[in-house]
């Protein structure tokens, strides 16, 4: 990281390089940014983002996709929809922490005319019942038959909170497809959960983005916790944590899991090596606090993909 606290564009390009080469082509061409700005606006430093949309726009080379007008316009769109979705999941102050500073960057002598207004006639046909709707079932789609049992462990809180988490949480902000994907939505939130450290909902997370992708089966589809990753990617050498966030799991035993599974869990493992890219980029208080690290005692790093066994496997539809 420069010294004066903002990236220079050679340290922006092996961050995009090194996110970009974790993915695999399940996850589409766009994830790698929208995974580079959900860590860090998650992270310590949000106004990076910023810095991060500067170097976006203006370098030349290797992003030259997005040198044009239109190709700005719909970066902002979906970098906006990032934020409006982060809202719910690291809440306001955090989240404007790093959209004021690109707001800024964005109307620098533009004028007024660049800054919008506000327009509530697009919530003239909206109703609760009807985002109530649609939170139960992109909620079904991540969680399957499970999230009734999620929401009975709420308590005394499940009715207020239950209706909250599927109304407005998911309802209003993570079932909008209208800008990002269902995929892509998804992997926003498991990397703003996994990157604040919460290894729990993170798992579910990590279960959920393999069922975006595709995968279902019980326990006995997904591989034993006695398997361990054993390679690591040998595209670059890791650094550091990044280390423990790259490795890939030996070949498939085709006798125990279906090749579908086997791909899908290949895919979620480049998701967490660009995730921990990402996080090592943003420096050691980013690692310390998403506990990319271990945590304080070495137990509370990151789950894998092989912990969704934990979880009963991927679940079903019905």
């Amino acid at each position: 990281m420069a010294s004066d606290d903002s990236p220079t564009a050679e340290q922006w390009d092996k961050l995009c390089r090194g996110v970009k080469a974790s993915l695999l082509p399940e996850m589409g061409e766009e994830s790698w940014y929208l995974i580079i700005a959900t860590v860090l606006t998650t992270s310590p430093r949000p106004h990076l983002l910023a810095d991060f949309w500067t170097y976006l726009t203006t370098t030349r080379g290797a992003q030259a996709e997005f040198a044009t007008d239109e190709a700005q316009t719909r970066l902002s769109d979906r970098l906006r929809d990032v934020m409006l979705k982060l809202l719910t999941l690291i809440g306001a102050p955090q989240m404007l922490s790093a959209l004021i500073p690109l707001a800024k960057v964005q109307t620098a002598g533009k004028g007024e005319e660049a800054r919008g207004e506000l327009d509530l006639e697009q919530w003239s046909t909206t109703s609760l019942p009807s985002l109530h709707q649609r939170g139960i079932e992109t909620i079904t789609s991540i969680y399957g038959t499970l999230w009734p049992t999620i929401f009975r462990s709420f308590g005394p809180h499940r009715r207020d909170v239950g209706l909250h988490e599927l109304t407005i949480v998911y309802g209003l902000y993570l079932s909008d497809f209208g800008v990002l994907s269902a995929l892509e939505t998804e992997v926003v939130a498991y990397t703003c959960i996994t990157a604040q450290g919460l290894r729990g909902p993170a798992l579910w997370h990590v279960r959920g983005l393999g069922r975006v992708l595709g995968a279902r089966g019980g326990e006995g589809d997904s591989k034993s916790n006695d398997e361990k990753e054993t390679e690591t990617k040998t595209e670059t050498k890791p650094e550091s944590e990044t280390e423990t966030a790259t490795k890939t799991k030996p070949e498939s035993d085709s006798r125990s899991e279906p090749p579908q599974i086997s791909r899908i869990k290949d895919v979620l493992r480049g998701v967490r090596a660009a995730v921990a890219r990402a996080v090592e980029f943003c420096g050691p208080e980013m690692v310390q606090r998403s506990r990319l690290d271990g945590g304080p005692d070495g137990t509370q790093g990151w789950p894998d993909v092989d912990d969704v066994v934990g979880l009963g496997g991927w679940g079903d539809d019905e």
